[in-house]
Order: structure tokens, then sequence, then C-alpha cells
């Protein structure tokens, strides 16, 4: 039992770092998106957007998953469902 409570500890460490990557990502992109004036580059950028605003909802659905079917420790999911939360992707017009 507690090999399961170190696995999912990881997966949601790991889960946690990458929405931290995908936030910093965002907020690159939303400051590139604002300083350029070249129409295909804001089209790449927010197509890119798109597609990380697409894996943080994948990630929240695993997050649920986790939390329904695993046994986490529940500060973990706590913690994960906020970076989720708090994510830039969430505030940033597409």
């Amino acid at each position: 039992m507690n090999n399961i409570i170190s696995t999912s500890d990881s997966v949601i460490g790991s889960l946690c770092r990458e929405i931290k990557s995908i936030d910093n990502r965002s907020g690159i992109i939303s400051t590139s998106i604002n300083k350029s004036n070249n129409v295909k580059l804001i089209e790449r950028l927010k197509k890119e957007l798109k597609h990380l605003k697409a894996r943080i909802y994948a990630i929240k659905n695993l997050a649920k998953t986790i939390e329904l079917n695993g046994k986490p420790d529940n500060l973990s999911i706590e913690l994960l469902n906020e970076l989720i939360g708090r994510s830039l992707i969430h505030t940033t017009a597409l």
C-alpha cells in the first residue's frame, strides 16, 4: 500500500512540475503575443497556447482519476488542483 502512495505522489509531483512549466511557457507566449506585430507568429503562438490549454485539461482529468481511483496524499492533490487553477493559461485570451 505504501508503494501505491509513493507512486501516486511521484506522479502528482511530476504533474505539478509540468503545470508550472506550462504556466511559465504560457506567460512567455502571452508576452510575445502582446509585443509582436507579426501576424503569422501570433497565430503560431495562439496555436501553442491552445495545445498547452488542452494539456492543462488533460492533467486536470488525470488529477481527478488519481483522486477517485488511487490513494493519493490529499495535500498533494490539493496542491496540484491549486496549481491548475492558478495557471496563467486560464486567464490568457485566445
